[in-house]
């Protein structure tokens, strides 16, 4: 009867062993499965990454190129200006401005260049 219930222990032991193996086996696959899912996630991840650089230097390019159009308009604009004032000042020192009073009582503003 000893030997009977030594044999029975044996044998659950061994059927414990195995169902611990099997479960051991189970939780590796279960982790190796998501290793790989957060692998896939990871290597999108890198993907969406480069391209977000890659478009963060494209903008990064326009905004030099747009930059540089500004500072280009801004320079035309203060030429012009420049040019301007000084067209109106030329003209203001050779443009002489007279008031004229007639018969009847209208005045008028005269406006001729002095050259």
């Amino acid at each position: 009867m000893n030997h009977m219930n030594n044999n029975m222990d044996q044998r659950d032991g061994e059927e414990a062993d195995s169902l611990e193996f099997i479960q051991i086996i189970s939780k590796i696959q279960r982790v190796v499965k998501e290793n790989k899912e957060l692998k896939r996630k990871n290597h999108h991840l890198i993907s969406q990454n480069r391209q977000l650089a890659a478009r963060h230097q494209l903008l990064e390019l326009q905004i030099n190129e747009y930059m540089s159009l500004v500072q280009e308009m801004e320079q035309q604009l203060l030429t012009q200006h420049e040019y301007v004032l000084d067209s109106m000042q030329t003209n203001q020192a050779r443009s002489k401005n007279l008031l004229y009073l007639d018969n009847f009582g209208h005045t008028y503003l005269i406006n001729y260049l002095d050259e």
